[in-house]
């Protein structure tokens, strides 16, 4: 280690098989330059033939027992290495000005003997992920949650995506990767290949399910999961003062699941508890029962008032349209009366006046920022929700049953009154204008 001291700049690893009855040397013309000498060397904990050299100018490892070495510098600043330290899944080194350096999550060096040449997409099985509340992310800068490394032989003609799922198989998250449009692809084929929302009824929603952008670069891909199933479908001019994310997961077993043009692969791994907290399965298994709740009924909250802007935007529509055509004046009327009634049960259910983000301190909060308000107090606390928590949703699920009852019969009663009477004037369903009229 200190040969350099006699103007010996040459690299010096050694490994014995046999106690030090002999030695190879493991650094000579395959890989670390010859005025790198090396100051340490470790050795993988979890994987056979994995070495990591710190020298006199940076990082090198070697994937086959020291057979041959790379680079291994990445944003590291040329200086000497002086001691490592492999800490689970992380790469610790210090640097002999008395700096530290931090390779994260060294899972896909761990697994690269694992992949059958570089041709195919490869997914890499992650680490396993802390579930933990952390500001903004993990530390230094990284992603909080789990993190998923696949690898892309050249950057992709298709759609990519990943998809998080439960022991059960069920869907929780969803992220993909779209080429751009003017690419070489057939048009169709990229049309067709989105990822599939709840449902196409209400265009003004956001839809959770909707894949978040990942990358899709030839080479190393990264992405994250924040350990968060999709958000409630919000409508896009909704003002909340209040939660409106996804429910965090509980600790257990989870699967990625990579799709890369004919590739589909799977992995698992585990989310664990947060080693700070002394909480119990039971405790948040209930928080997350109990977030999953208000999540679905924030968003029944949202899909009901935008059927009801659906429905009274096509009964005044259709009412101001049959009545200048002569199909009957008392259609606005009728039309109004119902849109009433809509507009009655919309304004229980949201704030109308809102209309920016101050809003909410002029008027009061009606139930779906009750639902959010509720929704981050549970989300954000640390165990199971308290009894007051509980009963609160509780009242707030039964008004929201009552205006949801109230809408149905509105639809059932009102919207079918005004459809018999538009049939009863034999009103067409496409009014055409007569020629030579002018719009408005």
């Amino acid at each position: 280690m200190h040969r350099y001291r006699q103007d010996d700049f040459r690299p010096y690893v050694f490994r014995t098989d046999n106690y030090g009855d002999s030695w190879d040397l493991l650094t000579r013309d395959n890989g670390i330059p010859e005025t790198h000498f090396v100051r340490v060397i470790r050795e993988d904990p979890e994987t056979r033939g994995l070495l990591y050299a710190g020298t006199e100018y940076g990082m090198y490892v070697s994937f086959d027992d020291g057979r041959h070495w790379q680079t291994l510098q990445r944003n590291l600043p040329v200086s000497p290495i002086t001691d490592m330290r492999v800490h689970r899944v992380d790469l610790g080194g210090r640097r002999i000005i008395k700096k530290f350096w931090i390779l994260d999550d060294l899972s896909p060096l761990r697994q690269l003997g694992a992949m059958e040449g570089d041709a195919e997409p490869f997914l890499f099985e992650p680490a396993g992920a802390v579930r933990a509340r952390l500001s903004g992310g993990g530390p230094d800068g990284r992603p909080s949650g789990a993190i998923f490394y696949y690898y892309l032989p050249e950057e992709p003609s298709d759609v990519v995506a990943l998809e998080v799922l439960d022991s059960t198989g069920e869907v929780l998250r969803i992220y993909t990767w779209e080429p751009e449009e003017g690419s070489d692809d057939d048009e169709g084929d990229a049309d067709s290949a989105e990822p599939s929302s709840a449902g196409d009824e209400g265009a003004g929603l956001e839809r959770s399910m909707e894949g978040d952008s990942i990358p899709a670069v030839a080479g190393l891909n990264r992405a994250s999961w924040d350990l968060r199933i999709g958000r409630p479908d919000i409508l896009d001019d909704a003002v909340i003062w209040g939660f409106t994310g996804g429910p965090q997961v509980v600790p257990g077993t989870y699967r990625v699941r990579l799709t890369a043009g004919d590739l589909s692969a799977t992995r698992s791994f585990t989310v664990h508890p947060d080693p700070r907290l002394d909480l119990s399965e039971a405790d948040q298994s209930a928080q997350y029962a109990l977030m999953v709740e208000i999540r679905r009924a924030l968003q029944e909250t949202h899909e009901a008032v935008d059927r009801i802007r659906e429905v009274r935007a096509q009964l005044e529509d259709r009412a101001d349209r049959a009545s200048e055509t002569g199909y009957g004046d008392e259609l606005p009327a009728l039309a109004d009366s119902v849109a009433a009634d809509l507009t009655a049960i919309e304004e229980t259910l949201t704030q109308t006046k809102s209309e920016s983000n101050q809003d909410p301190l002029n008027f009061p909060p009606m139930l779906d920022n009750q639902l959010a308000y509720l929704y981050g107090y549970v989300g954000f606390s640390d165990g199971a929700p308290t009894a007051g928590a509980s009963e609160r949703f509780s009242d707030l699920r039964t008004e929201l049953d009552t205006a949801l009852e109230r809408l149905e019969e509105v639809l059932a009663e009102g919207v079918a009154r005004f459809s018999d009477t538009l049939s009863e004037r034999e009103v067409p369903a496409v009014i055409v204008p007569e020629a030579g009229s002018s719009p408005d």
